[in-house]
């Protein structure tokens, strides 16, 4: 029979343990482990009864002396082989963050509470979002779900923790908030674009706004992926550059089985990239052997892919420039195109489900959270420009 015992600490007050026989040495004598950290004697209790019955079943694991930090990179090894490399890089960033609190600790050590109350600091400090400590949580259970899978504890402590609730602060709602181009605001970048753009500029800028078409998706175009005569662009890869390298890449499959489409394009934009094709081919004839002739759309003068550190610094050219002449006075980045094509197709009254299936979302639910929030801030602005009619209709 286990045995119970109350005991004190400086962070958590008042805590429970037990000890029960895990078995017998050669000499046939008791052999005990203890186990800590539990709130009440009742979670101590059942603990024990799914210990003993462990041993009884034979099912047993001898929890083994290693540290949090030493596992959770042995799993990043493991799980990169699961996953995607920006996912991987993701997650290499949370267990880092992880390992600041409890790195250091023996995983057979670490307690239930301990775990709650890292989640909650990362809560409380205030640097992240609620869906980062989210994702944060989700890679602390990935891991502890591991250790028990390959024997190294006994058991998953970290499966049934849930997120701290709390109110939603105005970080988490300008984080949430979905910032996309009025119509006359990409005019205006267009019309700067056409007399402005430099090598690829036009078409690139011009696809991602008529398209929907995500950065990386774009990047990765390859000629075989066009058909002119259909005016249709598959979308089947996006390319990943971990060093922002154009000669250190991959091309991996899209962010989900649904992001594999084919999209219908603006029979103008076709026309932008018929003549992209032109100048290419009169690029490779300049280089002659030197040309890296890989098949990409939107390739540099040597052939080579464009990566994203490449577009986002012609961007912020065009975002200076307009800036400068007081064309538009706020910021512009990449994923911003896909939002205000989102925006148009909502103005222009297309269905929920055919901006998914143009978009690529995997679940409707997250074309159905991007609709509300843009409908909400065309609403806001069609109450503003409502309010400041009617004023001006008054000083009259």
């Amino acid at each position: 029979m286990a045995s119970f015992q109350k005991y004190q600490t400086k962070q958590n007050g008042t805590m429970w343990l037990f000890k029960a026989i895990k078995g017998y040495n050669e000499n046939g004598q008791a052999t005990t482990t203890t186990r800590r950290g539990f709130k009440t004697k009742k979670e101590a209790i059942i603990a024990a009864k799914e210990f003993e019955e462990s041993v009884r079943l034979g099912t047993y694991v001898e929890e083994k002396n290693i540290f949090f930090k030493d596992f959770a990179l042995e799993w990043l090894k493991l799980h990169e082989k699961e996953v995607k490399p920006p996912t991987i890089r993701s997650q290499t960033g949370m267990v880092n963050r992880l390992n600041k609190h409890i790195g250091n600790r023996k995983l057979k050590d670490i307690t239930r509470r301990e775990l709650e109350n890292t989640i909650g600091k990362f809560i409380d400090e205030d640097k992240y979002t609620y869906p980062h400590v989210r994702n944060i949580l989700g890679v602390l259970k990935m891991i502890f779900r591991k250790a028990v899978e390959l024997e190294i504890l006994q058991r998953d402590i970290a499966k049934d923790i849930k997120m701290p609730k709390r109110q939603r602060t105005l970080k988490d709602l300008e984080t949430e908030k979905i910032e996309f181009l009025e119509k006359g605001e990409l005019q205006v970048f267009l019309q700067v674009l056409k007399n402005y753009g430099q090598g690829t500029d036009i078409p690139f800028f011009t696809l991602l706004a008529y398209s929907g078409f995500r950065a990386g998706e774009a990047v990765a175009l390859q000629w075989n992926d066009v058909d002119f005569n259909k005016n249709i662009i598959s979308v089947n890869k996006t390319l990943y550059s971990p060093n922002n390298s154009s000669k250190n890449f991959k091309l991996l499959p899209p962010k989900s089985l649904n992001s594999v489409r084919k999209v219908s394009i603006d029979s103008e934009v076709m026309e932008l990239i018929k003549q992209l094709q032109f100048e290419q081919k009169k690029q490779k004839f300049a280089y002659g052997e030197k040309y890296n002739d890989m098949n990409f759309v939107f390739a540099k003068p040597n052939g080579l892919p464009p990566v994203l550190g490449f577009i986002q610094y012609r961007l912020e050219r065009l975002e200076k420039y307009l800036i400068k002449n007081n064309l538009l006075n706020r910021h512009i980045y990449l994923h911003m195109f896909r939002h205000t094509h989102t925006s148009l197709l909502i103005e222009a009254g297309v269905g929920i489900k055919e901006i998914q299936q143009r978009l690529g979302h995997a679940d409707i639910q997250t074309t159905m959270n991007i609709y509300a929030h843009m409908t909400e801030n065309m609403e806001e602005k069609a109450s503003k420009t409502f309010s400041n009619f009617m004023k001006k209709l008054g000083q009259n």
